[in-house]
């Protein structure tokens, strides 16, 4: 085969046939029986493996690994205990109840408050619904409304004198 020399590479050619018969050129060349030694190169002296079992327990001390291994047993079952417990009274804490104490001390003006900054959205069906069933002649008005804020009132929001007639 002769190669052809360019200015700037060198060529090759690539014979016929060459790849299609390739495996067998291959094994003719390597015969299995020169590849795997018939000897594996390594001996074991005899009666080696006789007392081999005795030789290892005799070089372990199963009395200090046993000891060390119950102790660090126990301590995770006791740190596992101690966790759970942990998070058992974090999460299931009992919700925090209204007392009669807390209860006593709400007063109406406290309750008027929480109504007035809109915590609480009432309208007209729930306040029906709430009082339902309970006479209305019962409640009294702690604090009457004086006739000038009512006046007042009128003036601020444009309210005509004469859609009003007083009794």
């Amino acid at each position: 085969m002769k190669r052809k020399v360019s200015k700037n590479k060198i060529d090759f050619s690539v014979p016929e046939n060459y790849f299609s018969d390739f495996d067998k050129r291959l094994e003719s060349s390597i015969s299995t029986s020169e590849v795997i030694p018939k000897a594996t190169g390594f001996t074991v002296p005899e009666g080696f493996l006789d007392d081999f079992e005795n030789r290892v327990w005799s070089q372990i001390d199963p009395g200090t690994t046993r000891d060390k291994t119950v102790k660090v047993r126990f301590l995770y079952a006791m740190s596992s205990i101690a966790a759970i417990l942990i998070l058992g009274f974090l999460l299931i804490k009992p919700a925090s109840t209204l007392t009669t104490e807390q209860a006593d001390e709400l007063t109406s003006f406290d309750v008027k408050t929480y109504i007035d900054d809109g915590f609480i959205n009432l309208n007209t069906y729930d306040i029906i619904d709430t009082f339902e069933g309970v006479s209305l002649e019962d409640i009294q008005m702690t604090d009457p409304i004086p006739r000038e804020e009512i006046i007042e009132y009128l003036n601020q929001n444009n309210v005509d004198n004469y859609t009003l007639t007083f009794e």
